[in-house]
């Protein structure tokens, strides 16, 4: 579980916000006030640093190699064996290069990979050794067969040369690569085509997580980070962020249209659909490791399904559809299932498949949309069970009703001297910035207060 304290100033619509992060944390505020301008940044930042970067560029790195010697074969002139042989030898040595390292990577924290990748440096230094020797064999006589491919054949030298350096220099590699994700990460999540777009007014936005510090400057994205930050969001067993699921009931016809536009991506166009769509999608489609569901986790599933009368589930054909607890055997396509049902079964389908665990970490954006008040109820009922049962939770919401429930429930936790440490409320200002907290029963109280004033004040005038 996770304790943070969060600096926001000048990012987006957020001028100067703190925001207490604990196992489950709420962020109030009007329409427009900035909660999902933090929530997609602090989804940004979590996500990226989650991932295995290093190993991630490795696998990418070899993959192009692999290709660009399969381009070698294809294009080479007057081919012979010899040279099939050499190609097809090169290519099994990569594909033995890229299980070795996915091995080794496995379960090693991301600074013990610094010690590892120099472990490669002989297999490496023999691959440079055999490319070498494919070079010379191919400028035999005229040289002609080693133009044929020269424009494959420098690719193939490049790409090993960063494999190569990897290895040395590994500080440098994954910073770069640290750069290069995060911003494409703000860009995608944001749907901005300029970091410059997402400061507030001045020259400088800064993101302060305890002593780590992410700034945009112009269109600059700066960055000091401590190793414990680093670490602590690499122990994260996923991070998820959720909105409406609008996009989910979208998701063969959004896979088809981005496969369609790959090229797009490299002539810089801007994807009119959020990153963190796909990286949810691409969770859901991947298959997992079948492992013994915790039984707290369980009840929340029962709990969900016992909700929506049914269940969410990938068919056959990794589509997602709806089961009916009255009609079984009847698969009905999730596009046709209402929102309600959507929003909290795409909660117990992540459970269902391991995506969402202890450690994991969700983001969840409104997740009152289009939920009845009694779901409302149901849903913040689920979201704190998730955070009690090892799951950190951060939700961006202004229903009065969610914030009801929630005061209800750290009333009668059981736990009193406890709750400061698992619950946190933050109220957003209209102005961008954060009212100071007065502990979490007084948050709530003052957060129920502004999120229902318009009844007050419509009471008030039916008033003598």
């Amino acid at each position: 579980m996770i304790s943070k304290e969060i600096h926001f100033q000048n990012f987006g619509k957020v001028k100067d916000a703190h925001i207490r992060m604990r196992p489950f944390t709420m962020i109030t505020g009007h329409n427009s006030s900035g909660k999902s301008f933090i929530t997609r940044a602090l989804y940004s930042v979590f996500y990226t640093l989650n991932q295995d970067l290093m190993a991630k560029f490795l696998v990418q790195n070899i993959d192009f190699i692999i290709k660009t010697i399969d381009k070698i074969g294809h294009n080479l002139i007057r081919i012979t064996q010899k040279d099939a042989e050499l190609l097809v030898d090169l290519e099994q040595d990569f594909f033995a290069l890229k299980r070795y390292i996915g091995e080794k990577f496995e379960s090693v924290s991301i600074f013990q990979e610094r010690d590892i990748l120099r472990s490669f440096q002989p297999q490496i230094q023999e691959l440079i050794q055999k490319v070498n020797e494919l070079k010379s064999s191919l400028q035999t006589g005229k040289g002609t067969k080693f133009q044929s491919v020269q424009e494959y054949l420098d690719e193939l030298d490049y790409n090993l040369s960063q494999l190569n350096l990897s290895t040395e220099s590994w500080d440098r590699f994954y910073a770069d690569e640290l750069d290069r994700e995060l911003r494409l990460s703000f860009l995608g999540n944001f749907q901005v085509n300029s970091l410059s777009k997402l400061k507030f007014l001045s020259n400088e936005s800064n993101i302060s997580i305890d002593e780590s510090v992410i700034s945009i400057r112009n269109d600059d994205l700066m960055w000091e980070l401590e190793h414990s930050i680093i670490s602590d969001l690499q122990a994260f067993h996923n991070v998820v962020y959720l909105e409406s699921p609008i996009y989910l009931k979208l998701r063969n016809t959004l896979q088809e249209s981005r496969f369609q536009n790959l090229g797009f991506s490299r002539r810089n166009v801007l994807n009119q659909v959020p990153k963190y769509f796909y990286d949810t999608d691409k969770m859901l489609s991947n298959d997992y490791i079948t492992e013994k569901i915790p039984d707290k986790i369980i009840s929340i599933i029962q709990k969900i399904d016992n909700g929506i009368n049914g269940q969410l589930s990938i068919d056959s054909r990794n589509n997602i559809v709806f089961y009916d607890s009255e009609y079984p055997d009847m698969e009905i396509p999730f596009n046709l299932v209402s929102s309600g049902i959507s929003n909290l079964g795409i909660v117990a389908l992540l459970l269902k498949k391991n995506i969402l665990t202890k450690g994991s970490f969700l983001f969840i954006d409104e997740p009152e949309l289009n939920l009845h008040t009694e779901w409302q109820h149901l849903m913040l009922e689920i979201l704190v069970d998730l955070s009690l049962a090892g799951v950190n939770v951060m939700v961006a919401s202004h229903s009065l009703d969610m914030v009801l429930r929630l005061q209800n429930i750290v009333e009668n936790y059981e736990d009193q001297d406890s709750i400061e440490k698992l619950f946190a409320l933050n109220r957003l200002a209209k102005n961008g910035t954060t009212f100071e907290s007065k502990g979490i029963m007084q948050d709530i109280r003052e957060a129920k207060a502004d999120l229902g004033k318009p009844y007050v004040d419509l009471l008030k005038q039916r008033l003598p």
